[in-house]
């Protein structure tokens, strides 16, 4: 073989080599792509379900009833921010 035809070969064989290896990268790339869609896909479904919340009416004797209802929810509310932000 002369000169020319082994550097026809050797491109050849690295052109193989290289269409093979951007395939693996890609197949790769994609499945842990589609791997943390989930994640966040999982992470949506939860976050909506928990901002939606519809609380029945509530009827107090007093102030001081009201008042004590007030603070548990926010401070339930707050908690809660807590443990998204986190």
């Amino acid at each position: 073989m002369s000169a020319g035809e082994w550097t026809g070969l050797l491109g050849a064989a690295f052109g193989y080599w290289g269409t093979i290896l951007l395939g693996v990268l890609a197949f790769w790339q994609n499945e842990k792509a589609n791997h943390i869609n989930e994640n966040l896909l999982s992470m949506e479904k939860t976050r909506a379900r928990s901002l939606i919340h519809i609380q029945p009416y509530k009827n107090f004797k007093s102030y001081d009833q009201y008042e004590n209802y007030l603070s548990d929810t926010v401070t339930l509310f707050s908690s809660w921010m807590v443990i998204i932000l986190n």
